[in-house]
């Protein structure tokens, strides 16, 4: 049994049709620099969370992409007034990707900046950031510092789900577009184009059916496996377990995708496996949120004493995020345990949580007549707990 609205879904954030791409940085790692890196994540968290995606772009050195796809094909700039055009749906294009992220903060996502790091091979700050929601999953976004006329930016990012640069992902679609070779993928470019206009409107099923039904090379590229995950993720059990294996074969020995394969791992039911990957995560991210995915594991695997322990360490360093609260009344309820759920749920009441309303969450039964937290519900501990006011 598993907590009520408790997921383990690792989903993908769809990033949309967006081209970037970088260039190497030249940065020295300093105290100044590591400040200016900082201020730089904060920025950026701030106007995502002030719903800003032009103060977001405003960060973005798109010079970059332009000089990318210009030396890609010379011939795309034939005057000013074409260069102009492009800069136009560039940017058009790119706003895409903050307003996505906007989107889903404003449904209940988070996006934060969790920390920098230098890279001495490439000589150029990397700024970590975590994007996470309930029924969307967790993804990291690492974002590759640049300086434009003195003033710190960002020119890439590496996208932890894809197991890609975008800058990668997205030249790709570029070069595909070229004459010689829309030719050879001209019916698999209208399929992916009508997809992305089912991707907007919702239907998910079809958006799939058609990435699914291409047949040439762009169906073999990383982003369209990725793409179809997150639309599988959407419609079954069968059909998202048979995309990620199909992401699986083709990559055989790519070990980007080990994120993508979390979920793989705990449908399956080999939880160690799936546990250790998200381990691994952690040391490469130092990211202290994932033990709230390590207290989702071993949940799955029946090792409640465990899971108690990760959901009270993010009930303790992650007070605003509810749902670890939510976990660990079900498992002090199965553990019988029933003085520490009631523990829970003060500290709920103390975050200005509706008391009725936990009342009704804990005594509802499902359409089969069921509560899952009946033992809780029937305690003395509780009772009491209810006539409390």
């Amino acid at each position: 049994m598993r907590p009520k609205n408790l997921t383990l879904f690792i989903g993908l954030f769809f990033i949309g049709l967006c081209p970037i791409f970088s260039q190497i940085t030249t940065i020295v790692e300093s105290e100044e620099n590591d400040l200016k890196v900082n201020e730089l994540g904060m920025f950026i968290q701030a106007q995502i969370h002030e719903n800003n995606p032009d103060g977001y772009l405003s960060k973005f050195d798109n010079q970059i992409i332009k000089n990318k796809i210009n030396q890609a094909d010379t011939s795309l700039f034939k005057n000013t007034k074409d260069e102009k055009e492009f800069e136009k749906g560039l940017m058009k294009g790119l706003l895409e990707f903050p307003n996505k992220i906007i989107s889903s903060v404003e449904n209940g996502a988070f996006y934060d900046f969790i920390n920098y790091r230098y890279d001495d091979e490439t000589q150029s700050y990397h700024m970590l950031f975590r994007f996470f929601h309930m029924d969307e999953g967790i993804n990291y976004h690492d974002y590759k510092v640049s300086i434009v006329n003195d003033e710190f930016m960002f020119d890439d990012m590496y996208i932890y789900l894809s197991g890609e640069y975008i800058s990668n992902t997205f030249s790709r679609i570029f070069q595909y577009s070229s004459p010689e070779s829309a030719k050879n993928n001209n019916e698999d470019f209208k399929k992916y184009s009508k997809a992305l206009i089912d991707i907007r409107v919702g239907n998910f099923e079809n958006a799939y059916n058609l990435l699914n039904a291409m047949t040439a090379d762009l169906a073999n590229e990383k982003f369209i496996h990725i793409n179809k995950i997150q639309l599988a993720s959407r419609l079954n059990d069968t059909t998202y377990m048979e995309a990620i294996e199909g992401l699986r074969d083709a990559f055989q020995d790519d070990p980007t995708i080990y994120l993508t394969l979390v979920d793989y791992h705990i449908m399956k039911e080999e939880y160690d496996v799936a546990f250790d990957l998200v381990d691994n995560l952690q040391v490469e991210t130092s990211d202290d949120f994932l033990n709230y995915l390590k207290g989702n594991i071993v949940y799955a695997k029946a090792d409640l004493e465990n899971a108690a322990l990760y959901f009270n360490y993010m009930i303790e360093n992650y007070p605003d995020f509810y749902q670890p609260y939510v976990s660990n009344v079900s498992v002090y309820s199965q553990l019988q345990k029933f003085d520490e759920g009631i523990v829970v749920l003060d500290k709920l009441v103390e975050r200005d949580y509706d008391k009725q309303l936990l009342i009704e969450y804990i005594e509802e039964v499902d359409e089969n007549g069921l509560n899952e937290l009946e033992s809780l519900a029937n305690s003395k501990a509780y009772k009491k707990w209810k006539k409390q006011r």
